[in-house]
């Protein structure tokens, strides 16, 4: 039978039967809980619940790709973070941030209070004699109290950043490099003629940011193993690969990374813990490292053909180019039914 794209053969023995069905059900709860199939536009309650961030903060040569060339994640977190706060007040008045927030929206509790507040106060400094974003008055104890500067004089668009970024753990998940890409994906997915989907040569999005397109590369494919991003590759032509066309890109709603946990938690009890590791370690070379659904297509063939025999067709994955059509599924399986034979 077919159940959400996957592929599992029933055999008359019960144990397998149990296993089929009990993968059905692991699809079936993800569907539920993921509300969505690929392709759909984000539901209403991501768009309603997201924070402005000023276009030109992307664009400006000065401000993120300058970010990006020194490797300054945390002052790219702070400005982040104190967009956000800021968005609850009236626009550029000041306001008090609390270093024990931030430190926990970081990821760095674990510094004692005197390091991270030393850490977070060298950040703010750069974002105010460097970046030119805002204004801090310091104090021995306590809250900094912070302005933030207009970017413009005049009205800029604004690219909205959900805040399931933040709320669902993903500011302290993702390196810099793809947090830059996912804030592109986002500007260029609301801006797109075929949105939900996106286009663009991968060059001339490095252009339009300032970025290198080595660093975009890296960071759409770390959003890609995530599995918040889908990616459809262009074929090559056979007589002109330089014509190849750009990829096709689309943004999906982000997960919640503890309930994904919980997911994960799930399938072991189901399934064992060895046989999901297994599954999950084959799936990675098709980039599905952290895609519930295609771990459970691999249990199934596991199952049905053998860890050695599955671990020898995914070898020869890794060493194709992500834009090869045969570094997908279907070519996988053919593999493995050859072998059968």
């Amino acid at each position: 039978s077919v159940t959400g794209g996957l592929q599992i053969v029933l055999h008359p023995r019960p144990c397998v039967s149990r296993l089929a069905a009990q993968l059905r059900q692991d699809v079936d709860r993800l569907k539920m809980a993921d509300g969505r199939k690929y392709g759909q536009v984000n539901p209403p309650s991501v768009v309603a619940r997201s924070i402005p961030i000023p276009v030109n903060f992307l664009t400006a040569t000065d401000l993120l790709p300058a970010m990006v060339t020194a490797n300054d994640e945390r002052a790219f977190d702070i400005y982040l973070f104190l967009v956000r706060q800021n968005a609850a007040i009236t626009k550029y008045d000041a306001l008090l941030a609390d270093y024990d927030e931030m430190a926990a929206s970081f990821g760095i509790t674990n510094m004692i209070h005197t390091a991270y507040r030393r850490d977070i106060t060298k950040a703010l400094r750069r974002l105010q004699n460097r970046y030119s974003l805002l204004k801090c008055t310091f104090e021995d104890r306590g809250p900094v109290r912070v302005r933030l500067l207009p970017i413009a004089k005049k009205r800029q668009p604004v690219i909205l950043l959900p805040e399931q970024y933040w709320d669902h753990g993903w500011s302290r998940k993702l390196s810099l490099k793809a947090k830059v890409a996912y804030l592109a994906n986002l500007r260029e997915q609301a801006r797109s003629p075929i949105r939900p989907w996106w286009t663009r040569d991968l060059a001339d999005l490095a252009n339009t940011y300032s970025v290198p397109d080595s660093a975009f590369q890296t960071g759409l494919r770390e959003l890609e193993k995530e599995h918040v991003l889908r990616v459809v590759r262009s074929p090559v032509p056979k007589d002109n690969p330089a014509k190849r066309l750009p990829s096709r890109y689309f943004i999906k709603p982000l997960p919640c990374l503890a309930e994904r946990e919980r997911r994960w938690q799930s399938m072991r009890h189901n399934h064992g813990v060895k046989l999901v590791a297994q599954a999950r370690e084959a799936a990675a070379a098709l980039d599905g490292w952290n895609d519930i659904e295609r771990i459970a297509e691999f249990v199934g063939l596991i199952s049905k053909y053998g860890y050695a025999r599955v671990k020898k067709a995914t070898d020869t994955i890794p060493l194709m180019y992500p834009v090869n059509s045969y570094r997908a599924m279907p070519y996988l399986i053919r593999l493995l039914k050859t072998e059968h034979r």
